[in-house]
């Protein structure tokens, strides 16, 4: 998946694979690693998405981009 397919990409990488196996979504960019995109994926042992998870910049105070479009995705996979 890519950043143009979204209303708002979450991402500080432009592209990488959307999977859901077992309720877990996890997002892989280019040369891994797979980071989980919503608790049940986290608690399977995948690592958080927060080092490539974008600052919201309008909203400031490290707040972070919406990431529920890119988790409903991965939901609709399982």
């Amino acid at each position: 998946m890519t950043a143009s397919r979204f209303t708002e990409w979450p991402f500080t990488v432009s592209a990488g694979v959307l999977r859901c196996e077992g309720g877990a979504v996890t997002f892989e960019p280019p040369g891994g690693p797979r980071y989980a995109v919503n608790g049940t994926a986290k608690d399977t042992g995948y690592p958080e998405i927060k080092p490539i998870w974008a600052d919201d910049e309008t909203l400031g105070n490290g707040l972070k981009v919406d990431i529920s479009e890119v988790l409903d995705k991965g939901l609709s996979l399982c």
